[in-house]
C-alpha cells in the first residue's frame, strides 16, 4: 500500500486532508468529496461492502456516514468535516468485482458534501498522514 504520489501532485497537496482514522476530504470549494484509504479497511480478510447514510441529511464532523462490512466485521466509516451529504457515488459502489481501495484518492470518492465553512483544524496534510502511517510500521 503505496500512497507517496499524494506528494507528487500540488492539486493533491494544496485540496486534501485526512484524519487519524484513515478517511479523507478533498475540497473545492463549498464541495468536498469524502472518502477513506485502504488503512481504513487493512483489517479486512475479504473484499469489503459498503453501506451508506441517505442523501441530503447534514453531518457533523466526526458522525458516522457509512459503513464497511467485510465478512462478520463492521467499521464504521466517520465524517472527516461537517456538512450536508449531496451525493453518494453508487455508481463506484455498485460497480462488481471493483476493489474501490485500489483506486486512488480523490479518485475513489465515497461521497460529496456541502460545506458553508470546512474546518480543517485537526485534519492531516498529505506529508502528515504519510509520517503517520511510516510511524505505525
Amino acid at each position: 500500500m503505496c500512497m507517496n504520489y499524494l506528494l507528487d501532485d500540488p492539486q493533491l497537496t494544496d485540496k486534501l486532508y485526512f484524519t487519524k482514522n484513515h478517511e479523507w476530504v478533498f475540497l473545492d470549494g463549498r464541495i468536498a468529496y469524502i472518502g477513506i484509504t485502504e488503512y481504513k479497511c487493512a483489517p479486512c480478510k475479504e473484499a469489503p461492502s459498503f453501506e451508506m447514510s441517505s442523501v441530503f441529511t447534514y453531518k457533523q464532523e466526526g458522525a458516522a456516514y457509512g459503513l464497511v462490512r467485510c465478512g462478520e466485521l463492521t467499521i464504521e466509516i466517520n465524517m472527516p468535516v461537517s456538512g450536508k451529504l449531496v451525493q453518494i457515488n453508487r455508481q463506484l459502489l455498485t460497480k462488481q468485482n471493483l476493489n474501490l481501495l485500489s483506486i486512488r484518492v480523490p479518485d475513489n470518492w465515497l461521497a460529496m458534501i456541502l460545506s458553508d465553512e470546512v474546518k480543517t483544524t485537526g485534519l492531516l496534510c498529505p506529508k502528515a498522514y504519510l509520517e503517520l502511517l511510516a510511524s505505525k510500521q
